[in-house]
């Protein structure tokens, strides 16, 4: 991601961060984020498992994981530093949680188990190759499985910051790293989440 395309996405969260945790994030409510959350959590068991969260906002991910899986180790990176700033002592002090300020498409990682990233790919950027190449690092750093969701085409509108995806193009991508993918598209009308299994 170029910095013009940074600055933009930065500057549109910070500009709705007076209208509370989940407009600054730009999640419509709390069913539409809880509903993205559940699929992410439910792909497979995180337990004693690592975990990377490109995109992690205010790492609110942590809340769905904490109630079904134990013994897990999360990384959450996010670009808005303002979002890190806040999240929840009670994250920030436990050891297994670490929290790193940093745009996830320029900085290199370890491996995980599992990568899991809701709304990374819902921004409109010059780069057309940027969200293949997201896809395709998120898979890489996988061991066991990389998901992710994206809005919809067919049923988004149009929007001057926020991308909508071909569906179909972005399975023929997936399909064209592993065979060994899953598509879920019934939890909300203009969202779809697909995971890669290596």
């Amino acid at each position: 991601m170029n910095i013009y395309d940074r600055y933009k996405i930065v500057n549109y969260h910070k500009k709705r961060k007076g209208g509370g945790k989940l407009h600054s994030l730009g999640w419509r409510s709390e069913e539409s984020q809880s509903a993205r959350y559940e699929i992410l959590r439910d792909i497979t068991d995180y337990s004693n498992k690592s975990v990377l969260e490109p995109g992690c906002g205010y790492g609110d991910f942590l809340f769905f994981l904490e109630e079904k899986y134990k013994n897990f180790k999360y990384t959450g990176i996010e670009m808005v530093s303002g979002f890190i700033d806040e999240v929840p002592e009670k994250f920030k002090e436990n050891s297994n949680y670490n929290f790193i300020k940093g745009d996830f498409s320029k900085l290199t990682f370890p491996g995980y188990d599992i990568v899991a990233a809701s709304g990374v790919l819902s921004y409109s950027v010059f780069d057309k190759q940027y969200y293949k190449n997201m896809i395709k690092k998120m898979f890489d750093l996988a061991s066991e499985a990389a998901a992710f969701n994206f809005l919809d085409q067919k049923l988004f509108g149009e929007h001057p910051l926020l991308k909508a995806h071909d569906k179909n193009k972005l399975i023929e991508y997936s399909l064209s790293l592993t065979q060994n993918c899953k598509t879920f598209d019934n939890y909300l009308q203009d969202d779809v989440t697909i995971v890669l299994f290596k």
